[in-house]
């Protein structure tokens, strides 16, 4: 049997690594926290997964959310200036298949736990660049799976497939509970609101590690208002 090892435990790690011990691989995943480190850290995303994305995890049996997380039928867009005249642009559509946004704290520690439960290595801590040639030693084929610190640091960017060197946008994200509905028919849409000078305010539904919320994101442009 080849043995594999994955160096990352976020969204690619985790799926490639349940994958292939699906397909009956000795993986070992090295992760930096315990599943029960995960799901209590900080805030980290505001995914979310389409149709063809959504249709993955099912076919692999991870689609360990289905009954609890809501669904986003369409999309709602309103763009405008405060500075100038006139009114917004607004407009609605509805996606082609379902969308569902799950916090990475509760979809990675979950994952991580099944990963466990059905009998793969886990080995917990940070792998630095010193420590990659004895991991690669031991194993048949060695997959970096980390999109920061200091291993990915060895991989240099691709200007071809990366077009900025630099962030384009100043993020903050806030999770809530009890939000009311707007009574509209855009109820349950992701709802995008941009201003040309400063960024945009997101909004959309998800499921965290209390239950179903509403999250806002805010993305602002680096020097804006």
């Amino acid at each position: 049997m080849r043995r594999i090892a994955i160096i990352g435990a976020g969204q690619a790690g985790l799926q490639l690594a349940l994958g292939l011990q699906g397909a009956h691989y000795d993986v070992t995943l090295h992760a930096e926290r315990t599943a029960q480190q995960v799901r209590e850290g900080r805030v980290t995303s505001t995914q979310l997964m389409f149709g063809p994305a959504l249709a993955l995890e099912r076919a692999a049996g991870l689609n360990l959310w289905d009954e609890r997380a809501p669904v986003m039928g369409g999309l709602e867009m309103c763009h405008g200036d405060p500075a100038e005249a006139g009114r917004p642009v607004r407009f609605t559509a509805t996606y082609d298949a379902e969308v569902r946004s799950v916090d990475q704290r509760l979809k990675l520690s979950a994952w991580l736990e099944l990963f466990a439960s059905r009998g793969g290595r886990v080995e917990y801590g940070s792998v630095a660049a010193e420590d990659a040639p004895a991991v690669v030693d031991r194993h048949d084929l060695t997959i970096v799976a980390a999109g920061r610190g200091a291993l990915a640091s060895l991989f240099g960017r691709d200007a071809a497939r990366s077009v900025y060197d630099r962030p384009q946008r100043t993020l903050a994200a806030f999770y809530a509970d009890g939000v009311m509905a707007r009574g509209d028919e855009a109820d349950g849409y992701l709802r995008v609101s941009g201003a040309t000078r400063a960024g945009d305010a997101i909004a959309l539904q998800a499921l965290t590690v209390q239950g179903p919320c509403a999250i806002l994101l805010l993305e602002a442009k680096p020097g804006g208002p």
